[in-house]
This record gives structure tokens, sequence and C-alpha cells, in this order.
């Protein structure tokens, strides 16, 4: 049929061309004008009309004759236009979403650029402000408006920041950030009434040119700690040591012994590992916002650090007619545990009259390599007749620290787990040549129980 209906086409083509070649040759010899115009054009226009005249007889017979071709002309062509329609209307929000995806792409690249600068400045050394770092100090006085007092201060301490870290910049504003909850607790512990000194530290290292630098800010209460005149540490010169060179050498011995460590300095180096876990401030209660559930003050003060005796253990010496203790073959069985109780006050132990007991530090230390640290008393123990004896941990030495008490009264005592026991003061001087570690002392790395002694 297919063949048969191309075969018809040629001809019936063959045959309708030359009559219409025939009929526009006599027009133009007839000079006959259609619409006005030339004879030549009339006849150009009669065999271009020929010729479209024998392209729908084609296609007519093609519709007629052919269910396929029906088929592929009236249903598969708008079919497919429309899918394409579809498919270029699909293809905007991809485009779209390929020059977003491009543009982050360019970001990534920008800001690993950036990181990679960040690290090669890194290695430089080149940073300008360091994690841990006090950036500003100011007073801040509870009778006064504190909202305003901490907008005045903000601005002050991100203007001098900003001299720091981005010097040639005049037109930035507030680099520096800060959480929101932490002023509120510097509000609520400063509304409590009293003078306080704020102390705002970096979160971050910080490098020239960074946008923002990340601080926490801390509060401490302002008070004395030395008076004008007051003695602080004294020495005798001998009349050999009447020069100069030696004066000087006195002078800095003296210096180092009074290096007793400050709150900054405690912070910078328990961020580092020296004390585990950390409290960055004295905690009183344990709901500070409503005053609630007061406990034995604990955590970093002003030149020192307030140790929580731990719930694990707490060992009592009892007395064994016909035995006598001695430190080079201790005998544990002078020992016996005692029961941790427990009330709204809190979890403790008792420790009877005249009785002389052992425990063991919450928090686990590792002590510089140029510190020495000594353990003393709380205030408020000391008022009960409790006596806390504890050596000092020496440099390099770590591990929680066996705490011994002492119950001097006549009553029993409540001791408290959980909350502050002792205080450590930190004492910087030379470096040794031989550490604690160095020498793998016999009390290194205690664990949270109690270390009895040992030779």
């Amino acid at each position: 049929m297919a063949w048969i209906l191309i075969v018809f086409l040629i001809l019936l083509g063959g045959l309708i061309a030359p009559f219409g070649d025939i009929l526009g040759t006599k027009i133009g010899k007839a000079r006959f004008s259609i619409l006005k115009l030339r004879p030549k054009k009339t006849a150009t226009i009669i065999t271009i009309f020929t010729g479209g005249f024998i392209s729908s007889i084609s296609i007519g017979l093609l519709i007629l004759a052919s269910e396929e071709f029906r088929q592929r002309l009236f249903v598969d062509i708008p079919f497919l236009q429309k899918t394409l329609d579809e498919s270029k209307k699909a293809l905007i929000p991809l485009q779209e979403e390929q020059k977003e995806l491009e543009g982050k792409i360019i970001q990534k690249e920008k800001e690993l650029n950036q990181l990679k600068n960040n690290i090669k400045e890194f290695r430089r050394g080149n940073i300008v402000i360091k994690r841990g770092q006090t950036l500003f100090i100011a007073e801040v006085d509870s009778s006064s408006n504190l909202k305003l007092d901490l907008t005045e201060i903000f601005n002050e301490a991100d203007k001098f920041v900003r001299k720091i870290v981005i010097p040639n910049n005049k037109q930035a504003r507030n680099i520096l950030l800060w959480r929101p909850s932490d002023i509120k607790k510097i509000e609520t512990v400063a509304a409590s009434g009293g003078n306080w000194v704020l102390l705002i530290k970096s979160a971050t290292n910080v490098l020239k040119g960074d946008n923002y630098v990340f601080v926490s800010p801390d509060l401490l209460e302002n008070k004395f700690i030395v008076k004008k005149g007051d003695i602080i540490t004294s020495s005798i010169l001998e009349v050999s040591d009447l020069n100069s060179k030696s004066i000087n050498l006195k002078i800095k011995s003296l210096l180092r012994e009074t290096m007793l460590k400050n709150d900054l300095w405690i912070n910078q180096k328990a961020s580092e590992g020296m004390i585990k876990p950390f409290q960055s401030n004295l905690v009183r209660h344990l709901e500070p916002d409503s005053k609630q559930k007061p406990v034995l003050s604990y955590g970093c003060s002003s030149y020192g650090y307030d140790l929580r005796l731990s719930s694990k253990e707490f060992l009592i010496f009892r007395h064994i007619p016909g035995t006598v203790m001695n430190p080079k073959k201790f005998n544990p069985n002078n020992l016996e545990k005692t029961v941790l109780h427990h009330d709204n006050d809190g979890d403790f132990f008792i420790l009877p009259a005249h009785s002389y007991g052992l425990g063991v530090a919450l928090e686990k230390m590792k002590v510089p390599e140029n510190i020495t640290v000594i353990c003393i008393g709380k205030s408020t123990y000391a008022r009960l007749g409790i006596i806390v004896n504890t050596t000092p941990a020496e440099a390099g030495w770590e591990g929680h620290l066996t705490l011994e008490f002492s119950n001097s009264s006549g009553a029993d005592c409540r001791i408290y787990a959980e909350e502050g026991i002792c205080q450590l003061l930190f004492f910087e001087g030379d470096p040794c040549s031989t550490t604690y570690e160095d020498r793998r002392g016999k009390y290194q790395n205690q664990p949270e129980k109690v270390t009895l002694a040992k030779i």
C-alpha cells in the first residue's frame, strides 16, 4: 500500500507540475494580471500555487491513506511539543538552582582559601589574641544602672579589641560576641549587691583581620588582697650581698616567692587540662538565680581553687588493741569505710569526735612542671574544729588528691560530699631539673579512691 501511494504521488506531482508550468506560460503570454501585478509576477504566483497544491494533495492523501501518519501528525507531534514545553519550564528552576550551587561553591572555595591562609598564619604565629587572654577589665557597681554600665563597657572593650584585630578598618563595629546567657548571669550576680570587677576574656585564638572575637565575661568580687604598706615577703641581706648583682638576684628570688597565681592563670591552665572537672566561678548555690540549695563553696576563687570531696569513698581510722600503725607496713585493717548519708542538706559522711579520716578529691589534677600546689582548709570547717592536712602536690604530679581530715572537736561532724572541702594555692618557681613525673613518684596517677600509705 505504501509503495503504491508513493508511486501515485510521484506521478501526480509529475502531471500537475507541467500543467502549472504551461498555465503560467500562457498567462504570461496573455499578459493576464492578478491584483494589478505584472504578468511575469502573476505567472510566478501561479507556479508557487501549483507547487503548494502538489504538496497539499500529497499530505492530504497521506492523511487519508495512512493511520500511522495521522497518529504521528495529530497525536505524537503535539504530545512531543507539549512535553518539550514542560521540560523547558522544569529546566528553569534547575538552572536557577545550578546558579545558586555555583555561587555556594565559589563561596566555599573562598572560605577554604581563607582557612588555608589562617593555617599559614597560625604556623607563622601571627595570633594577635590568645585563647583565655583578658581583653578588658572594668569595675561594676551594683548600685548603678547595670544594663547601661554593661553596654558602655561592651562598647569600650569592642573599641579596644578593634584596634588590635582590625586597626585599619575604622567603620567596623561590634566585633565582640558574647552569649546573652552570660550577660544575664552577670546581671543577676551583680544585682545581689557589692562592688565587682568584670573580666572580658577571649574564648578563642584570634588572628589579625578576623571579623569576630568570641569572648567570655567573668565577674569577680572587688576586694583588697593586700593594702598599701603591707609586707608581702622579706629577706635579710648580708654585708657581702650589698652589691647591685646580689641585690637584683635577691629581688628576683623574693618576687618568685610571692608569685601566687591568680584566677586568670588558673582558668587558663584549667583550659589546658590542669583541673578536671573545672568550675570557672565560685559556686555558692546550686540554684544561683533564686539563691536556693546553698553548698559549701567550690570552684575558682581570686587566688586559688576550692576542691570538692568525692562521694565514692571515705575511710576512718579505728583502734585495734595490740597493734601499732607502721608507715612502712601499713595495715589497711586500721581503716573502716563509713556510710554516705543523705538528707535535704545534701550527701555527707560523719567524722566522729576526735577521729581521723581519709577522703579523695572529686577533681583530677595535672600540676604544671614549674608549679607547687599547697592545700589548706576552708574556714567554715575550721570553725567546727575540722583540720584538713594534705602534703603539697609537686611539679609534674597527676591524679586525685587523697585528703586527710582530723576532727579535733568533742562532737561528731558532717563532711559533705560533692561540695567544697579545701582550697588549693598555686605557687610558681624556677623550672626544676626533675619533676615528680620524671622520678616516677609512688603516688603518681592516683585514682578517685583513697590511696593508702606505701613506700
